[in-house]
């Protein structure tokens, strides 16, 4: 991880907000000024639930801290339905790219067409 300045009042370094420096991604693009512009992912994701085999379709932009929070029970949607594992999970440039494609998804309203879906794209 590659940490960017943070400048406050006076121009000093945390000088008193009390709000902690921004952590970016360690492939930053490029340093403009003070601040680092990163390439920034976004994905959609598909967990299945070890509990019934159910599915869940969401996006996010870090992986692992999504998935720490659906096995935290702090998902309403999946809370006490876990333990969850990610079976797929796609990479997009754009927030709206992600959500299109989970719209995309949650539209067949059936695991299986979801499945068979992801599968026949997976493997193209």
């Amino acid at each position: 991880m590659v940490r960017a300045p943070y400048f406050g009042a006076g121009g000093r370094p945390d000088s008193g907000w009390g709000i902690p420096p921004k952590i970016f991604p360690k492939k930053a693009l490029a340093l403009v000024g003070l601040f680092y512009l990163t390439e920034m992912k976004f994905y959609t994701y598909i967990l299945q639930s070890q509990k019934d085999g159910k599915i869940y379709i969401g996006q996010t932009q870090n992986l692992e801290e999504r998935l720490l929070r659906h096995n935290s029970n702090l998902v309403r949607s999946t809370k006490n339905k876990g333990p969850w594992n990610f079976i797929y999970h796609f990479d997009f440039e754009t927030r709206s790219e992600a959500m299109a494609f989970e719209s995309q998804l949650k539209a067949f309203k059936n695991n299986k067409k979801v499945l068979d879906f992801l599968h026949k794209i997976s493997t193209q």
